[in-house]
């Protein structure tokens, strides 16, 4: 297992910074500017129940090469677990060039179906985010979101009240990115190997969306997108409960894509809609 340094001094400080290691808090800690983990790949901060983090606001530096900064998530008695910690994540200028990430695990087993809930992420720049507990039925949410820069989701992540100029990416990691309301960034969404369900009415917002090869996209509910769906590769499209009503802006919604599966209950495919070449319906 991992050599864990256990901080159980009560810290009253502007801030704490951590550079390298293992690092849990126990202590009664007064952080008005919160903890900053530095820009390594061999950082640990290791957060459950029983940490005394409070509304302590954690920020992530990640790094430009190499390979992740780590939040260790304990759960505790019951799903789901909700922590108060607000995260900001400061990553690299470039999705190519920018190899960090934050990535959220656990030092132990955990049996799904469970969530663990954040009240808010702030993506500054590029930041990419994996969930790596390696169980498929393990998620990890976040009430509000804000993408002052795009950020990249791999792995199981859900996430609610979506703002911001940035658009979002969904990784290449198994797993499913839900978006469970309605959304306001405007700067678009690309949908890579995963599983994209859009589960509210204006949940992917008015940006563009493109499904590449292995990536799938689940329109859930009515409206769920107010713009292009270019699915350009493959049978990257999906109709859940509902239809793809192409009303909504001046000349209308188009989708684009190879093929298209509908769910037994559709019946709505108005407005301008654009299917090539293999509708399947």
């Amino acid at each position: 297992g991992l050599n864990v340094a256990t901080i159980s001094a009560d810290i009253t400080a502007p801030g704490l910074l951590l550079t390298s290691g293992n690092f849990k808090l126990s202590g009664n800690n007064t952080l008005a500017d919160g903890i900053t983990l530095a820009p390594t790949s061999t950082l640990n901060l290791l957060m459950g129940p029983d940490a005394s983090l409070g509304t302590t606001p954690i920020t992530v530096n990640l790094p430009t090469f190499g390979t992740s900064a780590f939040l260790q998530l304990s759960p505790g008695a019951g799903s789901p677990s909700t922590f108060s910690t607000p995260l900001t994540i400061n990553g690299g200028s470039d999705p190519v060039f920018a190899g960090g990430s934050l990535a959220f695990n656990s030092s132990s087993a955990i049996s799904g179906p469970y969530t663990f809930i954040f009240p808010s992420l702030t993506a500054n720049a590029f930041a990419t985010l994996q969930n790596r507990f390696g169980g498929s039925a393990i998620t990890v949410a976040f009430q509000s979101v804000t993408l002052n820069g795009t950020a990249s989701f791999s792995g199981n992540f859900a996430l609610s009240n979506v703002s911001g100029a940035a658009g979002l990416t969904s990784g290449s990691l198994p797993g499913t990115l839900t978006l469970a309301t309605a959304n306001t960034f405007t700067g678009g969404t690309l949908i890579k190997q995963q599983t994209l369900l859009a589960n509210a009415t204006g949940a992917l917002s008015a940006g563009p969306v493109q499904i590449d090869i292995g990536g799938v996209l689940v329109l859930n509910a009515s409206a769920a997108a107010n713009s292009d769906i270019t699915s350009p590769e493959g049978p990257g499209l999906a109709l859940g409960s509902v239809g793809y009503n192409a009303n909504g802006a001046a000349g209308g919604h188009h989708i684009f894509a190879q093929s298209i599966s509908l769910g037994a209950t559709v019946t709505d495919l108005g407005g301008d809609s654009f299917i090539i070449p293999n509708a399947g319906y």
